[in-house]
């Protein structure tokens, strides 16, 4: 977020999630599923239960866009991740009807599922010898949006990497940029769709759609602020397809954590790389507490070659906090800006009035045998802006310039070297 120093005119609160439209390709069609869909739903309601129901019904307005098999089956997803800690946070863009899915674990709940598997199985790769990150802080403030969020894809675009990691992602950010780029579309795995799991804001993950994924999960943290780890598993490679779709059958939808050892039989962890935004400047205690979280979570894969965190940390690299954050739980992992450029600051938080800056974004690494290779900071450089969109920055929100985002993102690569 913005330093409040930066300017007298705080910026906005984030944008509202925007109501998801359906697009019927065929009203008439559409009209007689849904007719015959509400027909069996209220069939199976005895007299009482509907008299309630239709009490607390309101007269539809302007905002129901959706309709109500949509909206029924909205909820029925929401209460499934509530139910299953959000975990399965898997989705793909499939081509043959033009949308995003979400890839089922089981298989009896997603027609031609298993087709949709043994797509990305046959383009699973080994898990890489070299691998490219990004981690980045979006900046949910409602300053430029439009072209902040192009010139952030399209940084993504240019690098081109595994894994990207984002934090502080609004609704609209996943609606209309990042599900509709071709880019991403055609590359990644992403763990949101419709801004579910980030409304008001919060981390996602995009993953290479070649890479041997197991799972994506979102793990709630002790918070005052929504904060929470998304976190993704990886396998070194995937046997074959029976126990892969064995792997994603055994993934129960009652708690995941009471199956990992039986599922690192079939498939067992190699990697675990997740994404974080601790709690706000003030919340050092609470920061403490999401941390020895994070590390207990990490820690239900004792055998993984690979751990990663990396994300927002809200803590400057200067503070005790640093120094007593690489000497408990976390003296094993390797800060990766701190390991290849010791004397360099690294700051990733510079912006206007804050001139000192703070090296708030970090990336950890934990592992015998990858080590970094590079590190740098992204997204350093001014927008360039139209004469209109630069008075608009002056006149409302008191601002010269402004970058992509109010934090620089990093992008980094780590290699094994066996």
């Amino acid at each position: 977020m913005i330093n409040s120093s930066s300017s007298n005119v705080p910026p906005p609160p984030p944008l509202q999630q925007q109501p998801l439209v359906v697009n019927n390709t065929s009203t008439n069609t559409t009209n007689n599923n849904n007719n015959t869909f509400i027909n069996n739903f209220i069939s199976n309601i005895n007299g009482n239960e509907l008299n309630s129901i239709k009490s607390k019904l309101k007269k539809p307005t302007n905002q129901h866009v959706v309709d109500f098999k949509e909206r029924y089956e909205q909820a029925l997803r929401n209460e499934q991740d509530e139910k299953s800690k959000l975990f399965n946070r898997k989705f793909i863009y499939c081509n043959n009807n033009n949308s995003w899915i979400r890839i089922e674990n089981n298989l009896n709940n997603l027609n031609n599922n298993e087709n949709i598997i043994k797509n990305i199985y046959n383009e699973m790769i080994e898990f890489p010898k070299e691998l490219k990150i990004i981690t980045l802080n979006t900046w949910f403030a409602n300053i430029l949006q439009d072209q902040r969020y192009t010139e952030q894809l399209n940084v993504f675009k240019n690098l081109n990497v595994d894994i990207i990691c984002l934090q502080e992602v609004i609704p609209l950010y996943v609606i209309d940029f990042i599900t509709k780029n071709d880019f991403i579309k055609n590359n990644y795995i992403i763990s949101d769709i419709d801004g579910n799991s980030i409304d008001p804001y919060g981390v996602m993950i995009l993953i290479k759609k070649n890479l041997p994924i197991l799972d994506i999960k979102i793990n709630k943290l002790t918070t005052r602020m929504g904060r929470c780890l998304i976190n993704c598993t990886f396998a070194k490679n995937i046997p074959n397809l029976d126990i892969y779709l064995k792997y994603l059958n055994s993934i129960n939808n009652n708690d995941i954590n009471s199956n990992i050892e039986e599922l690192e039989k079939l498939i067992p962890t190699y990697a675990i790389i997740g994404t974080v935004h601790l709690e706000s400047l003030s919340s050092k205690e609470r920061r403490h507490v999401q941390l020895n979280e994070i590390y207990s979570i990490y820690n239900q894969y004792p055998n993984t070659e690979i751990k990663m965190l990396m994300g927002d940390f809200n803590f400057d690299s200067s503070s005790i906090e640093n120094d007593q954050l690489l000497t408990g739980n976390y003296k094993d992992y390797k800060d990766i800006w701190y390991y290849l450029y010791p004397n360099i600051e690294g700051k990733t938080f510079l912006y206007q009035n804050n001139r000192k800056g703070q090296r708030l974004d970090r990336i950890l690494l934990n592992s015998k045998n990858y080590i970094p290779k590079e590190i740098k900071i992204i997204g350093n450089e001014k927008l360039i802006l139209n004469e209109q969109d630069q008075l608009k920055l002056k006149q409302s929100f008191s601002l010269d310039y402004t970058c992509m985002s109010d934090h620089f993102g990093l992008y980094s690569e780590i290699y094994n070297i066996e």
